[in-house]
This record gives C-alpha cells, structure tokens and sequence, in this order.
C-alpha cells in the first residue's frame, strides 16, 4: 500500500505538467483580432474569426509567443491559467488577468546581420528561440516563413519551382526532409550547431530547386 502512494505522489508533478489552454485576442477597440499566428514551442495555432485561440497539452513552464506582424514578437509567459485574455495594441500587448492587467511590449525580430545565409550556435543561443520556426523567421535574408495549411513553410525568393512544393530542401546531419514543419519535428534547437541557407541548390538536383537549409548538430 505504502508503495502504491509513493508511485501516486511521485506521478503527481508529471500530471500537472502538461494542461489545455485557450485565449482570445482583440484589437485597440475591442475587434476580435482574426489570423494572427501565436506560437507555443513547437505547436502553431492561429486566432479564428472570433479571435480565439487554443492549445492543447502544453507546460505550464512554457511561453505563448504572439505574432502581430512579420516583424514584431511578444512574448507571454505561461502562468498556469487556462484563458488569456488578451488586448493588441500599436506597440504591446496587454494581458487582463482578474483585476490586474499586464502589458508586453512589441520585440523586433532581428535580422541575421553576420554572414548571409549562415546561423551560429552563439546567435542561436542568444536569439532566445523555441524552436527551428521561431529561429529562422526574420533572420536570413531572402528566407520567408509563411503559414501553410498543415503549419509554417519556408520560402526562399528566387526559388524556381519545378513542381507544386516550393519549399527548399531541408538536410538534418545528411537526412533529408521535406519542409519546414517535419524539419521542425525532427529537431531539437538546443541540438543545432549551424543552419545554412543555401538559395541555389542545383548541386542537390531537382530536390534543390527550391534551394536548400542545412542544419547540423551536435554529436
């Protein structure tokens, strides 16, 4: 019996930690704020018609990241509520909690200035990302991540297209994958040495049309 509640208590943490949340996102005049991308690690979700959002088995040690353009960023951690109640303004967010309100203010999405094409392990330890989605959007020249129906798609202009995926070719250590969502499955950032956006991959064939990002890890 003794052993029973000991395996009971120690499971107790391991069950708290991951919850079901949603929220709901309005402009400066109370609007619901439609198709804005907000971002919980690696899952991607987009504000309905009625601005709301949903996420499901996320931690409570997690943070929602919020897209009000291509751009800008905010981040809002996680407090172990299950509703955010959430107001967009011109430079902030701000976040109704009871009587209180929190304000977030807007975070550019800094450009790659070293090298084009290449990202380090030191800027991305310093970038503060989640994931790969997060770390390559904004930050390589030429490099576009857009939403797709199935999650987030990189594209790279000037790509020319020989069939109906433009997205490049993704190498993860010499494993191909084929776009940026299962690129992002397949990877931990934490794990990522370089990425380098490479925008002609004639050398890779056909699969390089689109050009090709290749990520390499550490052993």
């Amino acid at each position: 019996m003794k052993l029973k509640l000991i395996v009971i208590f120690a499971m107790i943490p391991l069950m708290l930690q991951a919850m079901d949340i949603a929220g709901k996102i309005v402009d400066g005049k109370g609007t619901p704020a439609k198709k804005v991308q907000v971002m919980i690690h690696k899952l991607v979700s987009q504000t309905s018609s009625n601005g709301i959002f949903n996420f499901r088995d996320v931690k409570e040690s997690d943070t929602l990241v919020v897209y009000p353009s291509k751009t800008y960023q905010v981040k809002i951690p996680l407090s172990g509520s299950s509703f955010y109640d959430i107001r967009l303004d011109k430079k902030a967010v701000f976040l109704k909690s009871g009587d209180s309100i929190r304000e977030f203010t807007f975070q550019r999405v800094v450009a790659n200035k070293a090298k084009s094409g290449l990202i380090t392990r030191d800027q991305i330890a310093k970038s503060g990302a989640n994931d790969l989605v997060e770390l390559l959007r904004g930050r390589v020249p030429g490099l576009q991540i857009m939403q797709g129906d199935n999650g987030f798609m990189a594209i790279i202009r000037g790509g020319t297209s020989m069939s109906l995926n433009s997205e490049p070719l993704f190498l993860i250590d010499g494993a191909e994958f084929e776009g940026l969502s299962a690129a992002s499955r397949a990877v931990n950032i934490n794990d990522i040495e370089t990425i380098e956006v490479l925008k002609e991959g004639f050398s890779y064939g056909l699969k390089g049309a689109n050009g090709v990002i290749i990520i390499k890890c550490s052993r």
